[in-house]
């Protein structure tokens, strides 16, 4: 009988139950500073300003996710609260399988504030 236990499970990630990829669900977890050791799954956060060149109409902004395999591989990323897709970071005969990924510049903020960028 496992109706007494306090083991529970429910489908999803915390953060993702959480949604700390947007500005409401940021502050309700502690943030700390990045953790070099191997310590699997984890959610990175950082912060940047809309480039002066997107304001123009046909500007493309990319993320550089970097250009090596090293750190984070595989994951969801999220530009201020949306849902920006998977994202591959691993290389194939030495060769990038994509490095950059295309933000529409509507996600972005304008008026100087920062931008939230948060990795899985």
């Amino acid at each position: 009988d496992i109706t007494n236990n306090t083991w529970s499970h429910y489908i999803g990630l915390t953060g993702e139950v959480n949604r700390i990829y947007t500005a409401d669900g940021e502050n309700k977890v502690q943030w700390s500073t990045s953790d070099t050791s191997d310590k699997g799954m984890t959610w990175y956060r950082s912060t940047f300003a809309t480039p002066e060149q997107a304001q123009n109409d046909d500007s493309v902004i990319l993320i550089d996710i970097g250009e090596d395999s090293k750190g984070v591989n595989r994951g969801h990323f999220y530009v201020n609260g949306r849902d920006m897709g998977h994202y591959n970071n691993v290389q194939i005969g030495g060769e990038m399988v994509q490095r950059y990924y295309y933000i529409p510049k509507d996600y972005l903020t304008d008026n100087g504030e920062l931008n939230t960028l948060v990795f899985l």
